[in-house]
């Protein structure tokens, strides 16, 4: 059943997992085990989930490049403020950490980001806050000794949102990632958890006994919030890392799989908790 985990349920949902697996063929298909899992998880209308509707225009978006020395190499990037605000306003800032098909438009062109934040800001009334993402293609988001992605985010990307108005301080600062970002956004917050104030992390490809569990501890003070589709491959890693996060941390299994249609139903719940997090 969807819904938030604490960390005694998730790890007794890791054994009521196991029981499902073995017991028959829905149970299966959510521990990843069958080939065709997608395909057989869509005809059962686990995927379904629906993309939640956006009726606000969103506001204005920027995109550009730098030349960045820490990853040897030209990075384009992308900004989006909510209705009514623009490059010059003092907002607080969430970096967008695209997944491994995907490049600094992917959050906007794929997932609809801007739309969602519009929405959230301008139907729902939530905090403003801007959206801010840079191209992380070929990194896997980790650092290596030739191309540092982490290091481009905050001692290249930040100092260019600063030069338009938004507010990148510790308490103003968040970042979302998804599947790969997703497991960068969590990574990123181990490194530098004085950075920031929020991280959320959907369906993030994590590995169950990963370092982005064994460092997980390293959030504590932090806003944490974990989304995951039941039916994704990373479920189970999932309820791992919620068992070892700190006290307060939200994670959430919900139906749905590892594609954007689940992505994009988190989006307004997610940027509710980024907006109550940063600059609070």
């Amino acid at each position: 059943m969807a819904g938030s985990l604490t960390r005694r349920q998730a790890i007794a949902g890791g054994a009521v997992g196991m029981v499902a697996a073995v017991a028959g063929g829905v149970g299966l298909v959510r521990a990843g085990v069958l080939p065709g899992r997608y395909r057989l998880a869509r005809t059962i209308g686990a995927c379904d989930v629906g993309v939640p509707p956006t009726a606000v225009a969103p506001g204005p978006t920027r995109f550009g490049s730098f030349g960045s020395e820490r990853r040897g190499r030209t990075v384009g990037y992308g900004v989006a403020w909510p209705p009514g605000s623009g490059p010059g306003d003092h907002l607080p800032v969430c970096l967008l950490l695209h997944a491994a098909a995907g490049d600094h438009r992917a959050p906007f062109d794929r997932l609809r980001m801007h739309h969602h934040l519009a929405q959230a800001v301008g139907g729902e009334r939530v905090r403003p806050l801007a959206l801010a993402s840079a191209d992380g293609r070929g990194s896997s988001w980790r650092r290596t000794t030739h191309d540092d992605p982490f290091a481009m985010l905050l001692e290249e990307l930040l100092p260019l949102l600063a030069g338009l108005g938004l507010r990148t301080g510790a308490d103003t600062l968040g970042v979302l990632g998804w599947s790969m970002g997703g497991g960068g956004a969590l990574r990123l917050a181990e490194a530098a958890p004085e950075r920031l104030a929020a991280v959320v992390a959907t369906s993030p490809a994590v590995a169950a006994a990963g370092e982005e569990v064994a460092g997980a501890a390293r959030l504590r003070g932090l806003a944490v919030r974990v989304d995951c589709g039941e039916t994704d491959p990373f479920a189970g890693a999932t309820r791992a890392l919620a068992a070892s996060l700190p006290q307060g941390a939200e994670v959430n299994l919900a139906e749905g799989c590892h594609d954007g249609v689940f992505w994009q139903r988190q989006a307004p719940a997610q940027l509710r908790f980024l907006a109550a997090a940063l600059g609070r």
